[in-house]
């Protein structure tokens, strides 16, 4: 499964390269502007590296996380992540105990030189970015420096407001048609939560609890996210070169390994529980009144074990505020654990669309997704459906 994912992430890695330099000619050393790009491209992703808020709602948990991300040194950002939010289903809020859940997390990260990160620049159009200043130009095709040359360039009034600003993106204010950011990720996180569990074979006074679980991972990221630059300037049709008139918005990939403590929570069956605290019967009629109190609790075996987990995340927005997202991961248990607790090693995967907001603004993105995993008590199969909304800051 490791290696699998290992040749499918190196070969659209290439594939990605080859699709930015059909159009493209390679950047210059020149560090991308990072500051900006949390401003422009972050925001338009529904998790990771990006300042604000997140909503995250799925059958086990729902909860608000905060993200705070600043510059520590050089290539070097910071990222402090906290969540508070309950194990009770939403529909039971108001009629019963509320469970806690909470979790912190630090995370570094590390933005990559060039190659790895880099802008991509049209040589045809380098010089000719003062011709379209003049308001007296119509929108449409960008001039080309080599007559009968098709150019697959058309610019967009917003690139004439920059130049007239002096605030052509890309470095040394030459106008860049895509740019590809990477960076690598280390991450530390610690869960507290609370479960209601119903087991039936203790005494009766016993069978409803609400213990503490407490869980910790450490997890390695390596991350590449792809942008075009669609909204200065737009591809046309071309007879004359390869490439394709087409462009995405954005491409983010993701690999991850992460060591922690995890559990067996989401294989176990939610039952509603309901117990009479009291009955009243009508003397005249016979009809018994019953009080109930009805509680939704786990039922099943908890386990806690240690897993090491390969996962593999891709985003695709085909056109603008558009994105389709999934992830494929493999949990693997150890292996004293694994036999001690009668586990098996799982396998999950999920997809979904979001739509988010385009530009420097804040705007809510919200998402739904499927996710599909086994259980590592039975080795079925279970699905759900999952919302997940973000709210992203911009820097200042």
């Amino acid at each position: 499964m490791l290696k699998t994912v290992l040749v499918l992430l190196a070969c659209s890695m290439l594939s990605l390269t080859a699709l930015c330099q059909n159009d493209q000619s390679p950047s210059t050393e020149n560090p991308i502007d990072f500051q900006e790009v949390l401003k422009t491209d972050f925001t338009k992703l529904i998790k990771g590296f990006q300042q604000g808020f997140e909503l995250a709602y799925t059958k086990d948990k729902t909860s608000i996380e905060g993200k705070l991300v600043r510059p520590i040194y050089h290539r070097f950002y910071a990222q402090a992540n906290g969540s508070v939010g309950t194990t009770t289903n939403l529909t039971g809020l108001f009629d019963q105990q509320v469970l806690p859940a909470s979790s912190g997390e630090v995370i570094v990260h590390f933005l990559l030189p060039s190659p790895a990160t880099k802008y991509f620049y049209a040589p045809e159009i380098d010089n000719n970015l003062s011709q379209l200043a003049n308001p007296f130009i119509s929108l449409g095709s960008i001039p080309t420096a080599s007559p009968g040359y098709e150019t697959p360039f058309e610019y967009r009034e917003p690139l004439r407001e920059k130049i007239i600003e002096g605030k052509v993106g890309g470095a040394n204010g030459r106008l860049y048609t895509a740019k590809r950011i990477s960076w690598l990720s280390l991450r530390s996180k610690f869960d507290y939560a609370k479960y209601a569990f119903f087991k039936s074979s203790n005494v009766f006074a016993s069978q409803l609890s609400n213990p503490y679980h407490r869980s910790w991972s450490v997890r390695f990221d390596v991350n590449t996210l792809f942008s075009w630059n669609k909204t200065d300037v737009g591809w046309l049709a071309r007879k004359y070169t390869l490439g394709l008139p087409w462009r995405p918005d954005f491409i983010y990939m993701n690999f991850n390994i992460t060591r922690g403590l995890d559990n067996n929570i989401g294989g176990l069956k939610k039952q509603s529980v309901q117990t009479i605290t009291s009955a009243y019967i009508d003397p005249g009629s016979g009809t018994v009144r019953q009080v109930i109190d009805s509680k939704i609790a786990y039922e099943g075996e908890f386990r806690q074990y240690t897993t090491t987990t390969y996962s593999l995340e891709a985003i695709l927005a085909p056109i603008q505020q558009v994105a389709l997202f999934g992830n494929v991961k493999s949990i693997v248990i150890e292996n004293a654990e694994r036999e001690l607790y009668q586990l098996a090693n799982t396998h999950a995967w999920e997809g979904g669309v979001y739509f988010y907001g385009d530009g420097n603004k804040s705007k809510l993105n919200i998402g739904v997704f499927y996710k599909r995993e086994q259980n590592s008590l039975t080795d079925d199969w279970v699905g759900t459906f999952n919302l997940r909304t973000a709210l992203p800051i911009a820097p200042l």
